[in-house]
Formats: structure tokens, C-alpha cells, sequence
């Protein structure tokens, strides 16, 4: 149980688990500060169905009356495995009220991060729409959100840099949200996708390298990137979990993320997202001068394309550049005998 203030004032609401019902708690204390608006308060979480949803209206709900109303009459079953790998990338047991125009964003990054072409991510774009079309039929969310197609490489890219970091860390502190600070260090330090890194087991930290194995992954490649030392600490401090972040489920990392990012005021921010993380990783190692060849290998893109992305930071080809225009300006000298 959640409980803020008293009397007429109070608020209260029943939760899955202690730990939710504290970030709800941090959450109203930051609604009557004024740091967050009162319609940010955690309610879609909430068992009680005179504040939120009912926990069973899931995207693995709309996908099952979506499959019997819709897709069943299909010969092709292309609709249901993009439904499939949709909610394997948020989370089955996700509210379809939680999804919101940016986690679809995010979703999209995650995707083209991943390899994915235009086409396939609009197949899968496609599969959500219907899935949450079933649920707004069925009035469990008032509204759709947008969901806007695009081909790949269209976005920016979104990192932290250093204070940005540091302010991040530091309100992690202040909001009391210990894991999610843990995982972000793990995320910029290692590159992992979220998935990756939610799944990634301690015993498969070894010799100083986290290994991921190719079911693992969602290329379906196995890799292994070094620990640097904070993140050999992190691993340290929690080896006697089985998953590095056994606390984590994909709700319950992105009711922390949204705690954080509205303390932060990034809640207008499209790109204020988990996978930024990732990026910032990458962003870094071209900033570093590490070759394409080097980031595709640790981050494990499929394409040079996706690694192309972070190049244009690496300063090193920004100053050969320069050389460049400086030398062809300059005098070619001759050596005349005679």
C-alpha cells in the first residue's frame, strides 16, 4: 500500500509489489512539490480499478481478442508474429494504457538499432495498431497513441555527456532509486540493450568480460564486452543474484525511468529514453577515436549503417579533414636542376 498525507488530502493505492508502491509514494511527494503534474500520479499501475486499470488489461490480452477477432480469418500468420516480437520487445504483461507515443519511440529505436528494416518495423508498428485498436474497442484506453511510420535512419541520436551523466546519477541518489542507478552505469558502460542487460546473468561474468550468448541477443550473435571497474563493483556487490538485475520486469524499469525523467523535467524530451543509453556508449567510443569496425564489434550491429550513425563524432577524422583542405591550399614545391 502506497500512502502520502492525511485526512482528505491523503493518497493511497494497493500495489504488485512494496518497491511499486514506493515509487508511487516518490512520485506523489514529487506531484505535491509541484515537480510533477497531478495527471502524472502512477495510477495505471494500481490494482484498485477506481484509480487505474484492471491489471489484466494487457498487451497479451489484446493481442489473444485481436488473434480471435482479426487475424484468425488470415491464411498468413505474418500479423501474429509481429504481434509476438512486439510484445516480447515491451513486455507481454505491459497495460496497453502504459503504452504511450514514446515507448512506441523508443521501441522503433530499439528496432532499427537491431537491424531492422523500414518495412519490417512498419509491419510491426502495424501489429501494435491492431492490438491497441482491439483495446480501445473494448474501452480499455481512452485514446490511441500516435503511432507514426518512418523509414530507417531518420531520427536523431540522443546521448548523455558527462554532466549530464552526473546529474542523472545524482537524482537517482535523491529519488532513492539504487538499481536504477546501477543499470545505467551498467548500460553506457557495456552498450547492452535494455533487454540484454535486464537478462544478463551473473555467472556469465567472467575473467573481467560479460559474456551474452546468441539466444541472448537480438541479433542472435553472441558477444563479450570488458567490465570497466565500476561496472566490475556493480557485478561484485550483486553476485548472489541469478540475473545481474533480478529486480527488474519491463514495467517496472520504465515506472522507474518515468520517476526520474519528470524529476529531471526532461518529460518534453521525445529522446529522454532507456535505449539513449546505449547510444551514449557508442557516442563515446567515436568520440575516443575507436574505428567503425571496433563500435560495430562491441555494440554487435549487424550493419555498418547502424554504426555509421556515431561516426560523424570522432574527432580524429573531423582534424584529418582539415588537414586535408589546409594541404591542397598550400604550394606544391618543385625541385628544379640544372
Amino acid at each position: 500500500m502506497a500512502s502520502v498525507g492525511s485526512g482528505p488530502n491523503r493518497y493511497r493505492q494497493s500495489f504488485n509489489t512494496e518497491e511499486e508502491a514506493k515509487i508511487a509514494e516518490q512520485r506523489e511527494t514529487l506531484v505535491r512539490k509541484g515537480i510533477l503534474e497531478p495527471s502524472e500520479r502512477p495510477v495505471r499501475h494500481a490494482r484498485d480499478k477506481a484509480y487505474g486499470q484492471p491489471l489484466d488489461h494487457t498487451l497479451r490480452s489484446a493481442y489473444r481478442l485481436t488473434c480471435r477477432d482479426a487475424w484468425s480469418q488470415r491464411k498468413s500468420d505474418a500479423s501474429t508474429k509481429a504481434a509476438e516480437r512486439v510484445m516480447k520487445s515491451l513486455g507481454e504483461d505491459t497495460l496497453c494504457s502504459a503504452v504511450t507515443t514514446q515507448v512506441i519511440r523508443e521501441m522503433i529505436d530499439e528496432m532499427e538499432d537491431a537491424g531492422n528494416t523500414g518495412a519490417t518495423i512498419n509491419k510491426k508498428l502495424s501489429a501494435l495498431s491492431m492490438m491497441l485498436k482491439t483495446a480501445a474497442d473494448e474501452g480499455w484506453i481512452e485514446t490511441m497513441p500516435r503511432i507514426k511510420r518512418r523509414a530507417n535512419g531518420t531520427h536523431r541520436v540522443r546521448w548523455l555527456n558527462a554532466d549530464e551523466e552526473q546529474q542523472v546519477l545524482y537524482k537517482t541518489e535523491q529519488l532513492g532509486l539504487c538499481s536504477l542507478k546501477d543499470f545505467i552505469i551498467c548500460a553506457i558502460d557495456t552498450g547492452f540493450r535494455r533487454g540484454e542487460l535486464m537478462n544478463f546473468k551473473v555467472a556469465d561474468y567472467r575473467d573481467g568480460m560479460l559474456h551474452l550468448h546468441p539466444d541472448e541477443t537480438k541479433t542472435s550473435k553472441a558477444r563479450a564486452v570488458p567490465a570497466t571497474d565500476r561496472v566490475h563493483e556493480i557485478i561484485v556487490n550483486r553476485r548472489h543474484n541469478t540475473k545481474l538485475f533480478d529486480e527488474f520486469t519491463e514495467n517496472k524499469i520504465r515506472m522507474h525511468w518515468d520517476t526520474l525523467r519528470y524529476a529531471l523535467g526532461k518529460a518534453d524530451d521525445p529522446q529522454f529514453v532507456i535505449h539513449m543509453l546505449r547510444h551514449t556508449c557508442a557516442s563515446r567510443l567515436a568520440m575516443q577515436d575507436k574505428s567503425a569496425q571496433f563500435i560495430q564489434e562491441w555494440m554487435g550491429h549487424t550493419t555498418p549503417l547502424t554504426t555509421a550513425r556515431y561516426m560523424h563524432l570522432a574527432p580524429a577524422k573531423l582534424r584529418e579533414g582539415k588537414e586535408a583542405l589546409e594541404n591542397y591550399r598550400r604550394p606544391e614545391l618543385k625541385v628544379v636542376t640544372g
